[in-house]
């Protein structure tokens, strides 16, 4: 259907059809828990609906069962974006005890598995913690310039700074 915008309007029509389209072919969160909840758990669907249940949005906020569904997806190595980005969030939760108590090793543990699938803001966390030896074995210089330098080359640009990058993270 060919849409003629009326002169001096708007064109929102292409764009509402497809914030709908999104919106239509989202998954419920049921279907997401089927996919999730089984002996061999789709971590895509482990890592969107923990991240609804992280954020409250499209899901009851809990933040127990968002821990539970990202630590499921970090686990997979079957696809390395989806862990990345699992891994990622676990260790930001539990670097910050948002909603679960704090825990640098397990931060540090899912920052560097995040880190090794190519998340950057993961290696410039991990980084930081290595700087500074929270979480970590011992503080390590040298192995934290590597770290900020794999996360300035992954595309995170505020640790290709050498001066400021441990200070800005």
């Amino acid at each position: 259907m060919f849409y003629e915008p009326i002169p001096g309007s708007v064109r929102f029509l292409p764009v509402f059809n497809i914030l709908l389209f999104l919106v239509i072919s989202a998954p419920s969160n049921s279907e997401l828990r089927a996919s999730c909840y089984t002996a061999d758990p789709d971590a895509s669907a482990c890592l969107r609906l923990g991240r609804r249940h992280l954020t409250g949005r499209g899901a009851k906020k809990d933040l127990p069962k968002a821990e539970k569904l990202l630590t499921v997806a970090c686990g997979s190595a079957e696809r390395e974006d989806v862990a990345a980005a699992a891994c990622t969030q676990l260790g930001g939760m539990l670097y910050n005890g948002n909603g679960v108590r704090k825990d640098y090793a397990r931060a540090a543990e899912a920052f560097k598995i995040a880190c090794d699938f190519g998340g950057a803001s993961a290696c410039a966390s991990l980084g930081q913690m290595t700087y500074r030896g929270i979480g970590v074995l011992e503080k390590d210089l040298e192995g934290s310039e590597a770290l900020f330098r794999k996360a300035c080359f992954l595309g995170w640009k505020r640790s290709c700074d050498d001066d400021h990058a441990k200070d800005r993270q």
